[in-house]
């Protein structure tokens, strides 16, 4: 998975006292584009499929403070800290800039649609791309409460806002959700998506709801989507998702009685089951799906879930 390429580099503890310096990266977005260097076709991104941009290999670098700094409009008093990780094996902090109305005069950089960023090369870059991206979007989602109206401030210890006229406190938004690989005689249930866009085979998945547990989250889900009861729900993994601001959790789990698929059909346009040896194998190396259909594929779970 995507976070697993860091290898412990990642560091997102809150250090709202820190100055960047000539060497900071600095992230600047325009809604969902990103302001960057990149080398490649990038024209091929409009097309392109998560993890492939047509072919064309994409690479994208961060800017730094020194670049985007002008000494006569400092940027200074408009960077937000966001964490620390290593890129190109260097550790490196990373700033948001939250200006509006920033123009670069740097004739060398682009704007990127960040939402690509499974497309973009290399892949902790677009970790750091779409990680700073989820605390953009969050950020300019809460400029005023939600409460009372007033314009939020930045908290000066942790990673929150507040409302200086009725405090309130808003954290960054993280929406749990869950992952389901569904076995039944041996089999694991794929499933398409009917209207986002995306065609390759996936899990049964949803946001938990108020009031259940990320395990009842999994049974509505089967239910809700394909009809299926479960029983033995099992935790694998856990993936940060910040393109939906999410925590996903996923599970393996067997089909309770009856295995006969009833679609949703305005959630999916296919449920169909596959045994191990006939699944295509996607290695894009970003995605707890993924992840988790190769993990059935190569029998890497007990013996007892491929029992036909």
């Amino acid at each position: 998975m995507i976070q697993d390429l860091l290898n412990n580099d990642y560091n997102n503890s809150y250090n709202p006292n820190a100055k960047a310096n000539d060497e900071s990266l600095i992230l600047y977005f325009k809604n969902n584009d990103l302001l960057c260097h990149a080398e490649g076709n990038i024209e091929s991104l409009e097309n392109a499929i998560p993890g492939k941009a047509n072919s064309e290999e994409i690479i994208w670098t961060l800017p730094t403070f020194s670049e985007l700094n002008d000494k006569n409009t400092s940027i200074s008093d408009k960077l937000i800290y966001l964490f620390k990780m290593k890129l190109d094996g260097v550790e490196k902090e990373l700033y948001l800039l939250n200006d509006d109305n920033f123009s670069p005069e740097t004739k060398n950089l682009c704007y990127l649609p960040a939402l690509k960023y499974r497309s973009i090369k290399p892949l902790d870059t677009s970790f750091a791309v779409i990680t700073a991206w989820q605390l953009y979007s969050w950020y300019k989602a809460n400029r005023y409460c939600g409460r009372c109206g007033h314009h939020t401030t930045l908290d000066s210890k942790e990673r929150m806002v507040r409302c200086p006229k009725c405090n309130n406190l808003i954290y960054p938004k993280i929406c749990p959700g869950v992952i389901v690989g569904i076995i039944s005689k041996g089999r694991i249930l794929l499933t398409k998506y009917a209207n986002k866009g995306y065609n390759r085979y996936a899990l049964v998945a949803g946001f938990t709801e108020i009031g259940e547990t990320l395990e009842e989250s999994a049974a509505r889900e089967a239910f809700e989507e394909v009809g299926l009861k479960l029983k033995n729900i099992s935790f694998y993994k856990s993936q940060p998702w910040s393109a939906s601001s999410s925590l996903l959790a996923g599970f393996f789990a067997e089909v309770d009685g009856d295995d006969k698929i009833q679609l949703d059909k305005d959630e999916l346009k296919e449920g169909t089951w596959f045994y191990p040896e006939d699944i295509i194998q996607m290695h894009e190396g970003v995605s707890l799906t993924e992840e988790m259909i190769n993990y059935f594929a190569d029998k890497k779970l007990d013996a007892k879930w491929y029992v036909s």
